[in-house]
């Protein structure tokens, strides 16, 4: 009995040598994936007064450095998590008409809670009924969806924008293409093109998921307006010519120009198949 229990011993005490202590901040695995012709889109709804969105942020930022993904951040007025303090407009109120069209489109409400994120789908009319999926508050499960879409091939593909500013003011042009046949899609392929001005490095205050607020929080992707129509330019692209299109317009005041980008994403139906940050 005593020759067994001195086996067991040594056992165990073989198996809890060969067990390596790893760093919580080591433990981040990165996922392979393979090659893709295709850039997504996460539009994340968030809040200042909201405690989980600065994780969730983080984990867009994660997401961003492993997939071919561009992030955009709205912040809907409906929301009360967004409603700004009225004497600190300039760090807590990132609200804009366009982010609250989106959010409604998407079926936001009052009660809807935050973080909230979308991938690779835009709203066709303030009223679609016709979504892929409802906004995901889970952030923890965006990994999964980010994955789906990286790995799921597309026809179009679009060049890096062109544009030129002038106090303030500034045209801007995109180069698209459907450049893979896909017999299952008419030709030309029906498209909607929209383009987004967003901003980063803003100073900005934030709730945080300890409890506190945090008066030097930097904010960053978020939407400051819409360069097209909320929902769209109705394109047509046929099949191997490209299409250019150009857009003007004003910086508004309230941005720095030096941190401000434009956001062009191509849409067929309600699907975002391709996206391109300058």
């Amino acid at each position: 009995m005593i020759t067994k229990k001195y086996i067991l011993f040594i056992i165990l005490a073989v198996m809890l040598a060969g067990c390596e202590v790893i760093d919580e901040g080591d433990r981040y695995i990165p996922i392979e994936t393979g090659a893709s012709n295709r850039t997504s889109l996460l539009i994340d709804f968030s809040g200042w007064k909201c405690i989980n969105c600065p994780n969730a942020a983080e984990e867009a930022h994660h997401l961003a450095e492993q997939f071919p993904l561009v992030v955009v951040e709205m912040h809907p007025a409906t929301n009360p998590l967004c409603a700004p303090n009225k004497n600190q407009l300039a760090v807590t109120d990132f609200t804009c008409s366009e982010a609250d069209e989106y959010y409604r489109a998407f079926g936001g409400l009052r009660t809807t809670p935050l973080p909230a994120g979308v991938i690779n789908q835009v709203p066709i009319t303030a009223a679609s009924s016709d979504l892929l999926s409802e906004p995901n508050s889970q952030y923890q499960t965006w990994g999964a969806q980010v994955y789906d879409a990286s790995i799921t091939p597309t026809v179009v593909s679009l060049d890096n924008g062109q544009w030129t500013m002038d106090d303030g003011h500034f045209t801007y042009s995109i180069t698209a293409r459907y450049d893979i046949y896909d017999a299952s899609l008419p030709n030309p392929l029906p498209v909607r093109v929209i383009a987004w001005l967003t901003e980063d490095s803003i100073p900005a205050w934030q709730s945080m998921p300890d409890g506190s607020a945090n008066r030097n929080y930097t904010r960053n992707h978020l939407l400051r307006k819409a360069i097209t129509p909320v929902f769209g330019i109705p394109t047509e692209l046929p099949l191997n010519e490209p299409v250019t299109l150009s857009l003007q317009d004003t910086i508004p005041a309230h941005c720095n120009p030096e941190h401000c980008h434009i956001v062009t994403l191509v849409a067929y139906g309600n699907e975002v198949v391709q996206v391109v940050r300058d």
